[in-house]
């Protein structure tokens, strides 16, 4: 799958961004008493690949509540009541699963419309990316006869 494999290796102008995206981080560190590392990285990892997938410039408070939301999911998936009773984990599970589902919608939609409706011959506005050809979203959408084609169905779950 081309596709993939042109969004998964990195290019100079990628590198370029996770090294400033890790800069910031790490200045971060330096201005805190106390450091949790596992948090930290997780922070640092969701930054890191939203931009390298979607473009998004996620903040500190975006990230953990991205994170949060993940582990209310997760969590459902060993729930001893797989029902939608309130207060129970699965019921939560399932309210972070649409919180999720609705975030990155929203994402996809914005980016959608930024890059055009494929994504073609349309420069991104507010990207890190030089070029649109170049831009993570614009590689999902953009296939060429030999390659399997990503739906916005498929992205969006």
């Amino acid at each position: 799958m081309l596709v993939m494999h042109q969004i998964l290796t990195p290019t100079d102008e990628m590198l370029s961004i996770f090294s400033q995206i890790i800069r910031q981080h790490l200045k971060q560190w330096e201005q805190k008493t106390y450091i949790e590392p596992s948090q930290d990285i997780k922070v640092l990892a969701l930054q890191i690949s939203g931009a390298a997938l979607l473009d998004l410039n996620l903040d500190d408070q975006k990230c953990l509540w991205i994170i949060n939301e993940f582990k209310k999911l997760v969590k459902g998936f060993s729930s001893f009541v797989p029902y939608a009773v309130p207060g129970c984990p699965f019921s939560r599970s399932m309210k972070a699963r649409k919180e999720l589902q609705n975030f990155f919608e929203e994402v996809i939609q914005e980016q959608q419309s930024e890059l055009g409706i494929e994504g073609k011959g349309t420069e991104h506005k507010n990207s890190r990316w030089n070029h649109s050809s170049s831009h993570p979203f614009t590689l999902l959408l953009n296939t060429s006869k030999n390659e399997q084609v990503v739906t916005l169905a498929e992205l969006k779950d």
